[in-house]
């Protein structure tokens, strides 16, 4: 074996004993990454269930308005929250 060889064989060895080549910190940071996205998503999921809640109410209202003839609430304000509660619903679908 020539002294090429055996500096590559040095080389190797040194190689897989403990030289840091980085790949544990990319790792970590690629799970942390990975939590961070679940957690957005987790919050994204609450924000539509409130949106559907906050919208069943604004339904709701704008029909009950619109039966009682509600003199508090203009024609011009319940054709805006519907069209608002339509556009609303579209951007989920």
């Amino acid at each position: 074996m020539s002294e090429m060889d055996m500096d590559d064989d040095d080389q190797a060895d040194d190689d897989d004993q403990g030289v840091d080549t980085g790949f544990g910190d990319v790792v970590a940071e690629l799970v942390a990454q990975i939590r961070r996205v679940v957690e957005l998503e987790a919050e994204a999921i609450r924000l539509r269930v409130a949106l559907g809640r906050l919208r069943a109410v604004a339904a709701t209202a704008v029909r009950e308005w619109s039966r009682r003839g509600d003199e508090r609430v203009s024609a011009s304000t319940l054709v805006a929250l519907q069209r608002a509660l339509s556009a609303s619903g579209e951007e989920e679908q």
